[in-house]
């Protein structure tokens, strides 16, 4: 498979669900089960109610079910910004489930992010566009560990306003270089 980070708002699932292709959100298989297990009924109370070594143990059964599903695309987070911090959106013991065959960071102006979070209808965190210039060199950092631990490449595309379409294209071009197109 390949996995799909970007920082909340830079348009990533936007992204992947443009191109069409077979793609599962970790977000959304971990609330699954997050549902059934604690009650929680959506993905952003996942990282503020869940005990940091209850929260460990519910990311490794996703990604186990993820693995089981097969998907093309994995579109997740390379950090969750925490109360205590940055919780690494895929740690090792993450990783070590996963069969990667690369990674693709897609990124936007923090200025563009902040705007396009105005207009999301998901319940996003208020961030300036310095916050979200942390966030972004905290996931690159991240990312690029992640590129490192599985010996996978890392793609960076730039996801610029009113570029959708182009953006698309050049995922769609990493997708086949991959052969997963």
């Amino acid at each position: 498979m390949i996995v799909v980070f970007g920082t909340p708002g830079a348009g990533k699932s936007t992204v992947i669900k443009a191109s069409g292709v077979r793609a599962i959100n970790f977000g959304d298989v971990m609330l699954e089960l997050a549902r059934s297990r604690y009650g929680i009924e959506d993905r952003d109370q996942m990282r503020k109610r869940i005990p940091p070594q209850e929260y460990r143990q519910l990311q490794i059964d996703t990604a186990k079910e993820i693995e089981r599903r097969n998907p093309v695309v994995l579109d997740t987070h390379a950090s969750i910004k925490m109360p205590g911090g940055y919780l690494p959106g895929l740690p090792l013991y993450i990783l070590e489930q996963l069969t990667v065959q690369g990674f693709v960071y897609i990124t936007a102006k923090p200025e563009e992010i902040v705007a396009r979070r105005q207009k999301d209808q998901r319940a996003r965190d208020a961030e300036t566009p310095e916050q979200i210039l942390e966030h972004e060199r905290i996931n690159l950092s991240m990312a690029s560990a992640y590129a490192v631990l599985k010996g996978a490449p890392l793609k960076i595309l730039i996801n610029a306003e009113g570029q959708l379409e182009h953006t698309v294209e050049e995922f769609k071009k990493v997708l086949r270089w991959f052969g997963s197109i």
